[in-house]
């Protein structure tokens, strides 16, 4: 990963992270129900697909059924 990437990569998960503290402290631009639902639900998606992106990353590192290479 070049340091570019690294770096934004890094900021991207900082504001993730204060996104998610906000939704979950209620702060929104009018503070409705039904938005604290959907941003909710689009963090909850967002993160089930990156636990979804890790497994196929660590699938993809597993060896094949020989031991020889990589897959």
């Amino acid at each position: 990963m070049l340091p570019h990437d690294y770096i934004a990569e890094k900021r991207w998960n900082e504001q993730e992270r204060e996104w998610e503290l906000r939704v979950k402290r209620g702060e929104f631009l009018d503070g409705t129900a039904a938005n604290r639902s959907l941003i909710r639900r689009w963090l909850s998606e967002l993160a089930s697909s990156k636990k979804r992106a890790k497994a196929r990353k660590r699938k993809k590192n597993v060896p094949n059924q020989n031991g020889n290479s990589f897959d």
